[in-house]
């Protein structure tokens, strides 16, 4: 089983009271609402909020920065794809914490940027995003959720590099498959494997991550 979704995993460990950050058109909210979980979505773009609410979806507009809520309210917040677009990342992470109830958890995906740029050396690709203002390596977001108040920093999942894969298959490929697609596909698919048990224990190489914190 090749998958590493992470929408997966933040569907399954979500619990009571849930607030999505960044809800954009309300893509995962709308997964948690097929499991009955009580989600409320905050994004700044009144444009994808009309689609969020043309879904049913519960969802207001406010900063990241300034979330609209009054303390300890909610059991569960997921910023996913997030905190690399905003100008002060440690301040939206303390209002994060400012909302969580105690013993609540955050869920965060984001960009590797070691991995962005070998991306960019070795492929000349541009980036993620230009709207990216901020990427951290794993180590790096540890250390502003603990200054943000946040305890139990653990990486629950990691992209494997497959643009790396793929860079080094296309200059072998000659040398190895002699134009056999179907050799391709297997060997392809035995690296990608090794790929993403090797990530699972080195996520700092990963291509992305998604952490979990809890507040004390």
């Amino acid at each position: 089983m090749l998958s590493y979704d992470f929408h997966e995993i933040v569907v399954a460990l979500s619990r009571g009271l849930i607030l999505d950050v960044g809800c954009g058109t309300g893509e995962i909210m709308h997964e948690l609402s097929r499991f009955r979980k009580r989600t409320i979505g905050v994004d700044i773009s009144l444009s994808y909020l009309k689609e969020a609410k043309i879904k049913g979806l519960s969802c207001i507009q406010g900063d990241a920065h300034f979330l609209p809520f009054r303390e300890n309210v909610f059991d569960t917040v997921i910023a996913l794809d997030v905190i690399e677009h905003l100008e002060d990342p440690l301040r939206f992470l303390k209002e994060c914490n400012r909302v969580l109830k105690r013993r609540g958890i955050i869920f965060i995906h984001t960009p590797n940027k070691w991995m962005t740029e070998i991306r960019r050396c070795l492929t000349k690709w541009p980036g993620w995003h230009p709207e990216h203002i901020h990427e951290f390596i794993p180590y790096e977001l540890s250390g502003y959720l603990t200054r943000a108040g946040f305890v139990n920093m653990k990486v629950l999942m990691a992209e494997p590099p497959l643009f790396l894969l793929n860079f080094i298959l296309s200059r072998r490929k000659k040398v190895f498959f002699k134009n056999s697609k179907k050799l391709k596909s297997s060997y392809y698919l035995c690296l990608t494997r090794a790929l993403i048990k090797f990530i699972r224990k080195f996520p700092i190489l990963s291509q992305g991550y998604l952490m979990k914190a809890t507040k004390p």
